[in-house]
């Protein structure tokens, strides 16, 4: 029911008949009666986003006309009142049309007294959208009988029927839709918002199932089966944003390297109309980009040699290839599941180290300095992980990244940190702060006995968090 009530939310979606032609261009006239000598908009659904396209001065009597030379896109449209109140209407192939509703604060009310000349389209999605806020409406009534009467299983057990009638009521209007209209943006938006039916996992004789997450693996693959990636209408919609948000933040494990083979698998799908390819491409490239779970930058790398520094992203200018060409160069020696690059430096006592030399475990590889507050902080707690741990073979390799010798000495025998490795580059002779990044402090690794990164950029509660698992499954 959760997912019935989900799909309740995206009511405002369009119809489109594909047996006739226009001339070029659009004009739609607007009468909102209760409206006089203001500015209202046409907008348009793009993604998550909406966009004013046009604007125009409604008269005395709530009249006014927005008309272009050229065709508008097929989609979701938006007529924008004064206050940000707005309503929808449907653009595809009729562009020549006459609307008229009545000023109100509830969009239900501009679509229930919405009346259309000239366009069989906006007739059937009006339609289409009164059906499904009566649905609703209904669904919303039987859920507060059922919080109001929970103690009352028997009543409880009649209004999930209820709702699940309202449920099948809506399945068989789609089934209708799609039927009458089989190559309607309307109807394969229906398919698109259709949850993909999982089958019964395969059992064996004794009737146990052979494979535990057969649902989960079938709904995954089969999660994009009901959306048409060649009609670059559903860009103009919410659908299509919305179905690749939820695969992406609530289907898949957030693991880069699972990340990676998914998003491969819909990038290439998308190819089949360059426009879905570019905002698929570009909506999981961003998602990547601004990612805070650890390891995300392996997709970003990915994405970015695979379709941008290939050439494949041909919408891009030679100026934001090289500065994602400068990107990748920074992440990609420090992935992880990397080998961590060396580091040879001076220790404090004025020796020299290798990190390939030291023999532990698990070594945490942090860069910090004396000036930073949050570094003052994070040392003696690091320490005390440390502590906690190095009987259990995890050593620590400390990085000062200033040059201040007297002060780095000081801090570290003030603060009882002298049992660690300490060790500064004062020339950056080791490229330190290329290899590894180091664009501010405090900035912490995790490495394996081979020295392979298995974290990084985490504070020192996730330290604990990752070595107390590791050393607890050995």
């Amino acid at each position: 029911m959760k997912k019935l009530i989900k799909l309740f939310v995206l009511v405002f979606i369009l119809f489109t008949s594909n047996t006739q032609t226009f001339a070029e261009g659009y004009k739609i006239k607007v009468k909102i009666n209760g409206l006089k000598d203001t500015t209202i908009y046409l907008g348009y659904h793009f993604g998550d986003k909406n966009f004013v396209l046009d604007t125009i001065q409604v008269n005395n009597k709530g009249e006014g006309i927005f008309e272009g030379n050229k065709n508008l896109d097929g989609g979701i449209y938006l007529i924008i009142l004064p206050e940000k109140s707005f309503f929808e209407i449907l653009i595809d192939k009729d562009q020549n049309f006459s609307i008229e509703t009545d000023t109100s604060s509830k969009a239900e009310n501009f679509v229930k007294n919405l009346k259309i000349k000239g366009s069989e389209e906006n007739k059937q999605f009006n339609d289409y959208q009164k059906f499904m806020i009566i649905e609703s409406k209904k669904v919303g009534t039987y859920r507060k009988k059922i919080q109001s009467n929970k103690e009352n299983t028997d009543s409880v057990k009649i209004y999930k029927q209820k709702i699940k009638d309202i449920d099948e009521e809506v399945k068989n209007k789609w089934d209708e839709i799609v039927k009458n209209n089989p190559d309607a943006l309307l109807s394969k938006i229906i398919n698109s918002l259709n949850e993909i039916t999982v089958p019964d996992a395969p059992v064996d004789d004794a009737g146990n199932k052979i494979d535990s997450l057969f649902e989960y693996h079938y709904y995954k693959n089969h999660f994009f089966d009901n959306i048409d990636f060649s009609d670059y209408r559903l860009l103009r919609t919410p659908i299509f944003f919305y179905k690749l948000n939820q695969f992406f933040t609530r289907v898949i494990i957030q693991i880069p390297d699972t990340v990676n083979v998914e998003a491969e698998k819909i990038i290439e799908k998308s190819k089949a109309d360059k426009d879905i390819f570019q905002y698929v491409l570009q909506f999981i490239f961003n998602y990547a980009n601004s990612s805070k779970i650890m390891g995300m930058d392996k997709t970003f790398v990915f994405l970015a040699e695979e379709y941008y520094l290939s050439g494949q992203a041909t919408w891009i200018d030679s100026s934001f290839v090289e500065k994602i060409r400068d990107r990748v160069n920074e992440l990609t020696p420090n992935l992880i599941g990397n080998a961590a690059p060396e580091l040879k430096m001076t220790t404090y006592d004025e020796k020299y180290v290798s990190l390939y030399q030291v023999k532990a475990e698990y070594t945490v590889l942090i860069f910090w300095d004396t000036d930073c507050g949050h570094c003052k902080k994070d040392l003696p707690g690091l320490h005390e992980i440390y502590q906690k741990y190095w009987e259990k073979g995890v050593e620590v390799f400390s990085v000062y990244t200033h040059v201040d010798f007297k002060k780095w000495k000081k801090f570290i025998e003030d603060k009882g940190l002298t049992d660690w490795i300490n060790v500064y580059d004062p020339y950056n002779f080791s490229d330190y702060r290329n290899k590894y990044n180091v664009v501010s402090t405090p900035l912490i690794y995790i490495l394996d006995k081979d020295k392979k990164i298995i974290a990084k950029r985490i504070d020192t509660k996730t330290v604990e968090q990752i070595l107390k698992d590791k050393l607890d499954k050995k």
